[in-house]
């Protein structure tokens, strides 16, 4: 991963961060580090988890979403109190999460509250 050399940010800047590209970033104790694309294998796995993940939702009628473009808000390093990020490559939340995501049109898709799964 690269460090980008910005300020400590706290997890309100970070949600609101735009750097201008199209770059992603994680948010390890204040500091942003980009994330590297992955692999075409990697991505393929990414790909076929997803499948797996809305069929099993659509089948048991859960009010569920398989996203593989959402951050999640691991909380504070108990050590250093700064704030971490972190974008895992498949999340599964609730529909109300996904919704609360999706309303706040300002700051990147970051669940503030646990998902079911990453």
């Amino acid at each position: 991963m690269t460090q980008t050399p910005v300020k400590n940010l706290t997890f309100e800047d970070y949600v609101t961060y735009d750097d201008g590209t199209d770059n992603i970033y994680e948010l390890v104790d204040g500091k942003l580090v980009m994330v590297p694309l992955p692999t075409a294998d990697h991505g393929d796995t990414i790909d076929l988890l997803l499948d797996v993940f809305r069929e099993q939702i659509r089948r048991h009628r859960q009010p569920w979403k398989a996203k593989d473009k959402a951050g999640v808000y691991t909380g504070k390093n108990p050590v250093t109190g700064k704030d971490r990020s972190r974008t895992p490559d498949v999340c599964v939340m609730t529909a109300v999460q996904w919704a609360e995501l999706k309303a706040d049109k300002r700051s990147a898709a970051v669940l503030k509250t646990p998902p079911l799964l990453v």
